[in-house]
C-alpha cells in the first residue's frame, strides 16, 4: 500500500488490519513490543513498520526496542479484527487485509493473500540476500555470505550439507 504514496502517514485516523484467527492469536495480542523476541509476535509492529517504510525485515525486528514515534502513533490508531475467511489451509491461504481511513473520509485498502516467502509467492534473490545479511550481521564476512549466498542460490537436491557447511562457512 505504501508504494501508492497517494497520503501521508499524518493523514491516516484509523487503521483496520484484517487476519485469520491463528494469526491473530499468534501475533495480535502484543501491541508495542519491547524486545526483538517480542517484535516477532506483534502484527501491529510488523504492519506500521511495513506501511511506514513499504518493507519488513529481520533488522526491524532488532529495532522493536527503540521504535520511532512514527510507529508508534501507527500502532496507536490500530485495530485488529478476525476474520475467518482470510484463511484457507486446503488451498495454502493466509490472507491479511489492511484498511486505512483517512482524516478526509476516503479509505485506501491492501490485500494479501498468502504471505512472501510462500509458494505462491516466493522470495526473490535480492529478498533472500537481505535476509542473510541481517541474520549474518556481526557473525559472518561479508565473503562468508557471498559464498552462502551463491549455495543456496545454487542448492538443488542431492546437495551434500557437509560440504555445504564447510564450503560456505569455514572457508
Amino acid at each position: 500500500m505504501r508504494q501508492r504514496a497517494d497520503f501521508r502517514m499524518e493523514e491516516i485516523e484509523k487503521i483496520i488490519l484484517y487476519t485469520y484467527p491463528a494469526s491473530e492469536k499468534l501475533t495480535g495480542s502484543i501491541r508495542y513490543p519491547a524486545s526483538q523476541d517480542e517484535a516477532k509476535f506483534s502484527l501491529t509492529y510488523a504492519a506500521a513498520v511495513a506501511l511506514l517504510t513499504a518493507n519488513f525485515t529481520l533488522g526491524d525486528l532488532y529495532r522493536a526496542a527503540d521504535m520511532n514515534a512514527m510507529v508508534r502513533r501507527l500502532i496507536g490508531l490500530m485495530e485488529i479484527q478476525v476474520r475467518p475467511e482470510l484463511e484457507d489451509r486446503k488451498n495454502m491461504i493466509r490472507g491479511a487485509r489492511m484498511k486505512l481511513i483517512l482524516k478526509d473520509g476516503t479509505n485506501r485498502e491492501s490485500y494479501v493473500e498468502v504471505p512472501k516467502g510462500e509458494k505462491k509467492f516466493p522470495l526473490t534473490p535480492a529478498d533472500m540476500r537481505r535476509k542473510l545479511e541481517a541474520c549474518g550481521e556481526g557473525l559472518l564476512t561479508e565473503k562468508q555470505q557471498d559464498r552462502i549466498f551463491r549455495c543456496a542460490i545454487e542448492f538443488g537436491e542431492g546437495t551434500n550439507l557437509t560440504d555445504l557447511f564447510l564450503y560456505t562457512v569455514l572457508q
